[in-house]
């Protein structure tokens, strides 16, 4: 099996990268995750939650690791049960999803 595009993406990325160069991943992994890949979907959710070339966003690091997580992949339910939980904790809706 091969590695997902985004995974091979993010092997290339020098541990010293510039913003220009994280810039340019996040836009290629966007049209990536775009397409419907969930570990781009997770990774590009990563992206917004720490602000990796792109300013950080927690609305739409939610949206990304609810498309991955929609699709099954575990980690990305995981990670937006405990978004959910540190960011949205203040209602007993929010409550309900991360626990969901």
């Amino acid at each position: 099996m091969t590695k997902p595009i985004i995974i091979e993406l993010l092997d290339l990325m020098p541990e010293d990268a510039f913003e220009a160069e994280w810039r340019e991943f996040f836009m290629r992994g966007e049209s990536i995750a775009i397409d419907g890949t969930p570990e781009a979907q997770i990774t590009i959710a990563s992206l917004y939650k720490n602000g990796i070339g792109v300013l950080k966003d927690i609305e739409k690091a939610m949206y990304w690791y609810t498309k991955a997580a929609e699709a099954g992949l575990v980690e990305a339910q995981y990670l937006l049960g405990e978004l959910y939980y540190r960011y949205l904790i203040m209602n007993e809706n929010s409550k309900q999803k991360a626990v969901n």
